[in-house]
């Protein structure tokens, strides 16, 4: 069971009745009941967003969104301003990311109660501050790129409060919040765009004195634009369900890194590996599951047999619902699956996505980090079923230059 916690799959279990749950008013007392009255190592999510939603409705939080204030003094630079953000707590992304994704929960993957005021009241005095000093300079990249992020971190927090966060006055619901990020995002690409195009028309305005006719051979937008934007907006939009925008947005990031080392940005351009990782985990992560208790074997088994046997009493043209398409295509299914539970041997899509996840592992190191970006993206976990150390010893062995499959399994990712 703590192997199968440890890697953030959705464990499904009964909600057992805990001592003094009833009088449980705050995540520290739900933190005190598990550890020192039932010696529990694991919480269910459940019970901590039951008490999430309690803390968001005490008075001292409620007095705490009124407190948030911005004076002069704290307007100074970008780079000064983003200091704030040390306030917040480094364990707030690894924890709202498995609130969402998760069950369980270890109780060491709990923030506090201050903790979550230290965060709360961190982001929303950073957010004011960004906004007022975005009318200074309303054409900043780095500004709309920080208001993403900061929209991102508040629509996790804001998603288990009942009427939302209180900020100048307003409830906003955790959905405003993704769609303000999804906003700040675009903007930026659309300045990106239009400082690219304006440095194409300077280059054709002074080409064109040697050659009239000078016009580039096709559209260079992608030269400029940041991919990493995309994948926000695209993660943004699968929370808010729109899923046939954020495939769209999925496909643009495809086509920039098909191009990514001719990319203006060389920070961009060094990040193409990672790029590649986190697209492949946005794009196939919802879908790719690997199963190795062998059930779903035995049932693709059993409808080849009653394929077989149609296919054996069919007569001329009376095919008894005989298709070998159908036959064909479950025969490579049972084929891929029984590799992957007799063997450990994942299919090319699956062997793919793994090495995506290595990647991501591998290009940063920094467990704190690498948290922020995961649940910014809403990477998907692992979805694991049986037991699969036979599969975990293959892969190790078989990628000696990536054999961090331990880490892989025991963090959620």
């Amino acid at each position: 069971m703590s192997n199968e916690l440890a890697r953030g799959i959705k464990t499904r279990f009964a909600d057992n009745e805990i001592v003094g749950r009833c009088e449980a008013q705050s995540l520290d007392d739900l933190i005190r009941i598990k550890c020192e009255l039932n010696g529990d190592e694991h919480a269910l999510a459940s019970e901590i967003i039951e008490m999430m939603r309690k803390e968001f409705l005490s008075k001292e939080l409620l007095l705490l969104f009124k407190s948030v204030r911005v004076s002069p003094a704290d307007y100074a630079t970008l780079k000064q301003l983003t200091s704030i953000l040390k306030n917040v707590p480094e364990n707030l992304y690894y924890f709202l990311w498995s609130l969402q994704n998760s069950d369980v929960i270890p109780i060491e993957g709990i923030i506090t109660s201050f903790q979550l005021k230290k965060a709360l009241f961190s982001l929303i005095k950073f957010l004011m501050i960004l906004e007022t000093f975005l009318r200074r300079v309303p054409k900043s990249i780095p500004i709309y790129e920080n208001l993403g992020f900061v929209h991102l971190d508040l629509a996790g927090l804001a998603r288990y409060s009942p009427y939302g966060l209180r900020i100048n006055g307003r409830h906003l619901p955790y959905t405003d919040f993704l769609r303000k990020a999804v906003t700040s995002f675009q903007i930026a690409l659309n300045l990106e765009g239009h400082y690219g195009r304006e440095l194409d028309a300077c280059h054709q305005n002074t080409l064109r004195l040697v050659n009239q006719k000078f016009e580039f051979k096709e559209t260079r937008a992608n030269l400029y634009l940041n991919p990493w934007y995309f994948l926000y907006i695209a993660s943004a939009l699968q929370q808010l369900n729109d899923k046939e925008s954020a495939e769209v947005y999925l496909r643009e990031v495809r086509l920039i890194l098909n191009t990514i080392r001719d990319h203006q940005n060389p920070k961009v351009a060094a990040d193409q590996e990672l790029l590649e990782a986190v697209y492949a985990t946005l794009k196939y992560g919802r879908n790719i599951k690997f199963d190795f208790e062998g059930k779903k074997l035995e049932r693709i088994q059993k409808k080849l047999k009653r394929i077989k046997k149609s296919k054996q009493h069919a007569n001329g043209h009376q095919r008894s619902g005989y298709s070998p398409l159908v036959e064909g295509a479950l025969s490579e299914q049972y084929k891929l699956l029984r590799a992957l539970v007799q063997l450990g041997l994942p299919n090319g899509e699956q062997l793919q996505y793994l090495r995506s996840i290595f990647v991501l592992y591998e290009q940063i190191p920094s467990a704190p980090e690498r948290d922020k970006l995961i649940f910014r993206l809403n990477i998907p976990p692992l979805k694991i079923h049986g037991n699969p150390s036979t599969f975990k010893g293959m892969i190790t062995s078989a990628q000696p230059s990536v054999a961090k499959l331990d880490a892989v399994f025991d963090r959620a990712s």
